[in-house]
């Protein structure tokens, strides 16, 4: 059973059964598409409740920065499994459910992520679905974005996102050292499907029948054959920034982003 709560003007359908929150954490361009393709998938097997924030405030055309900094103990309750995040919001800090609760949390080279935040920004970004005015606004925001984006130079563009992007790996530290955070490390998943499965499920407790496990991986198990910029998918292969970036470029990524190549051992 679900009741409904208006947050940020938003209407979320909320599950009301007491079991354990779950939450499921990445970065942009980190992989989180497909962790959270997979988790929806392990909460249908067992009926559990998914609650897309994130999401949800996309499609309606509220920004990140409008409702990661409120009070989210209005929609965070017991029952419900979170997915979608691709900030910390620095309410979780402060949210005594998400203290106690298990989650899963996948990340990335940033370098390889800048690359990756690039043609997603310039070529296949989706844009907001939902109706009215702010969501209107938003797609027309994305589309003036993704003009500028493709008219930007790659190095330029990299360089001029590095220091945000370092800041959202950094905010997520609490998270990394907690003992009840999966952590997943992209580059050693991605062609390693059946393990992340098998870690997601052990540490969630929630498992899967053999049968399952292989409907899931025909689904979520696709390497591109060739790189397609437009394409949702466009490349997985770890070191990418090493191939479309220039050796002056790498190294101003490498001071900008020092702090957190280090703590997520990528220097």
């Amino acid at each position: 059973m679900t009741t409904e709560v208006v947050f940020q003007g938003v209407p979320f359908a909320l599950s009301q059964s007491e079991g354990p929150a779950r939450f499921v954490l990445g970065l942009n361009k980190c992989g989180s598409s497909l962790l959270n393709q997979v988790v929806e998938f392990i909460a249908a097997e067992h009926g559990l409740h998914l609650v897309n924030l994130p999401g949800v405030f996309f499609n309606a055309g509220v920004r990140v920065e409008t409702w990661a900094n409120a009070d989210l103990g209005a929609v965070l309750r017991p029952g419900n499994l979170y997915i979608g995040f691709r900030n910390c919001p620095p309410a979780f800090a402060r949210e005594p459910l998400f203290a106690r609760s298990r989650r899963v949390f996948m990340f990335r080279d940033p370098r390889d992520a800048l690359v990756s935040l690039y043609f997603s920004d310039a070529y296949s970004h989706a844009l907001p679905k939902g109706e009215g005015d702010k969501a209107e606004a938003a797609r027309q925001h994305f589309i003036t974005k993704r003009d500028r984006i493709r008219a930007t130079d790659i190095n330029d563009f990299v360089v001029q996102e590095a220091a945000s992007l370092n800041r959202a790996f950094l905010a997520y530290a609490e998270v990394l050292r907690s003992p009840l955070t999966l952590a997943l490390r992209y580059e050693e998943h991605v062609f390693q499907k059946k393990r992340m499965l098998a870690h997601i499920t052990r540490h969630f407790g929630l498992p899967l029948t053999p049968e399952a496990v292989e409907r899931l991986l025909a689904k979520v198990d696709v390497v591109p054959q060739v790189e397609a910029k437009e394409s949702f998918i466009r490349a997985v292969t770890p070191g990418d920034h090493r191939r479309k970036l220039r050796p002056d470029t790498i190294a101003e990524l490498d001071r900008i982003l020092e702090d957190s190549l280090r703590m997520y051992d990528y220097h």
